[in-house]
């Protein structure tokens, strides 16, 4: 075979992936840029080769990345035609928020969305919205063109960004909900020293108070409750009238286009009450913050959810010293993304507590976003147990586990009402009970248990290990033996 027939042929598969890549009209694409410099050798994969000239002692500024970007977006702007209105597009959608309805079909390509999150270079992206599969073809042409670049004249900057990856913006959804039913309730509790008991609670504050059944009917907590810590709610949003709340629940953006400032859904309003509500919920005094990523119907796009991560990066960095004292849930689940988990890895890193609800397929959890971005980071992922300590066979399962907590019919706040509740089920209910018990532990102000990585720690050194009934403490899930995580234990201060 030829050279120039090898190189024919190379070109042929390349525009054909391309091509393939790009068949769905309408779409938008996620893009994660990297920075390389002299500073960063260990960012330069093995199949990059950028001829960067090693400086001594040089070391990059935040000002060097703002640039590194900016000269990608000029690039881009200056070799792809329809990028050269991007920074219209993206400001005209700022302009009009979440209230645009404007149909797919009317849209011009472009870039549309825009992310930083953490200090420079720890993640910024974008999304790319094309209208065509011309316009995607040209965009992803262009990628390839930048990349070559970089070799020549690009390169000779101290520092260049590169696009690390592109993903289709795929749909996120909720966990599937396993029962749903109304449900009366009343409060009692009483003081016990700096204590307070709370009697006859939802069954699954009841069991992360004790190591082993049966239950005692009580929840006992700290009377600081989570008092001075955030918790965001990145989810459907949440009914702030409910009387659970107490006046503790505030409306802190919506970022789910087309979506109005109320949660219709249910779901949100729902975790947000196991994690701070009065009478449902671990952390009684805690502050909570509705982000709405999701739609009415409980629907949305990793972009959308990025963006929602993105606005607690900004509320975070206006407060630094709050990012210790900040949790956010995500009782949401999609397939893997490496750009979502970037982002979340991102915000962690910023010192914010971040729990995600394990997912509600039965499947490997590490197959799912936001799981998979808890091995080797401090991110807690969370899988579900019943009342007499039984994982459902609804529960994600496998290393990207860390801990379990109570997740099947769970009392909490229903959204329909001022003052109603109801039972839901699922990985989504777990998640908040471990974000609730973050916040409560948080208030406690002990300086090791400050960090994502302390906490995450202490509880699942803390965990209650060696309790779920079955046999060898596993079970046979799609022909591998599964280990389970230890269960959520709150009462170890």
């Amino acid at each position: 075979m030829s050279t120039a027939f090898a190189f024919l042929l190379l070109f042929i598969l390349v525009r054909a992936q391309t091509i393939s890549r790009c068949m769905k009209p309408s779409s938008r694409y996620l893009v994660a840029l990297k920075f390389n410099s002299p500073s960063r050798p260990q960012n330069v994969l093995p199949t990059e080769k950028f001829a960067v000239a090693a400086e001594p002692n040089y070391k990059e500024t935040d000002e060097d990345i703002d640039n590194a970007e900016e000269s990608h977006f000029k690039w881009m702007s200056d070799n792809v035609h329809f990028l050269s209105h991007a920074k219209s597009n993206l400001a005209s959608r700022q302009s009009h928020g979440n209230s645009s309805t404007t149909p797919a079909s009317k849209r011009n390509s472009g870039l549309d969305k825009k992310w930083r999150i953490g200090k420079p270079g720890l993640f910024r992206g974008y999304g790319v919205y094309f209208s065509s599969v011309d316009d995607c073809v040209s965009f992803m042409d262009g990628i390839r063109k930048y990349t070559a670049q970089l070799n020549g004249t690009l390169a000779n900057s101290r520092v260049h960004a590169v696009v690390d990856r592109i993903e289709e913006d795929v749909r996120v959804s909720l966990d599937p909900e396993q029962s749903a039913r109304t449900r009366n309730v009343s409060v009692s509790q009483t003081a016990d020293g700096t204590k307070l008991n709370q009697q006859f609670p939802p069954w699954g504050l009841d069991r992360i108070g004790q190591r082993n059944l049966p239950l005692d009917g009580l929840y006992q907590y700290a009377s600081f409750a989570g008092e001075g810590v955030d918790a965001y709610i990145v989810d459907t949003g949440i009914n702030i009238n409910h009387q659970d709340f107490q006046g503790r629940a505030v409306w802190g953006t919506t970022k789910s286009q087309g979506s109005a400032d109320v949660d219709i859904h249910g779901h949100g309003s729902h975790v947000a009450g196991t994690i701070g509500g009065f009478y449902s919920g671990v952390a009684k005094k805690v502050r909570l913050i509705a982000v709405k990523v999701l739609d009415d119907e409980g629907g949305g796009s990793y972009s959308e959810l990025i963006d929602g991560l993105q606005w607690v990066s900004e509320q975070v960095a206006r407060s630094p010293e709050k990012a210790n004292r900040s949790v956010v849930n995500l009782s949401v689940q999609g397939r893997t993304s490496e750009i979502l988990n970037q982002a979340i890895i991102a915000l962690n890193q910023l010192g914010v507590h971040i729990v995600a609800a394990a997912g509600n397929n039965g499947v490997e959890a590490c197959g799912t976003s936001p799981s998979s971005a808890t091995p080797q980071t401090q991110v807690i992922s969370v899988g579900a147990t019943d009342d007499v300590d039984q994982v459902p066979q609804y529960s994600n399962f496998g290393p990207c586990v860390n801990i379990l907590a109570p997740g099947k019919q769970i009392v909490s706040v229903d959204a329909k009402t001022a003052d109603g509740f109801k039972e839901l089920s699922g990985t989504s209910m777990a998640s908040p009970h471990v974000a609730g018990s973050v916040a409560l532990l948080l208030s406690y102000n002990q300086s090791n248990l400050k960090t994502p990585q302390q906490m995450k720690s202490f509880l699942l050194q803390q965990s209650t290990k060696n309790v779920i009934r079955d046999t060898a403490q596993g079970q046979w899930i799609q022909g591998s033996f599964v280990n389970y995580a230890g269960m959520l234990y709150l009462n170890a201060l």
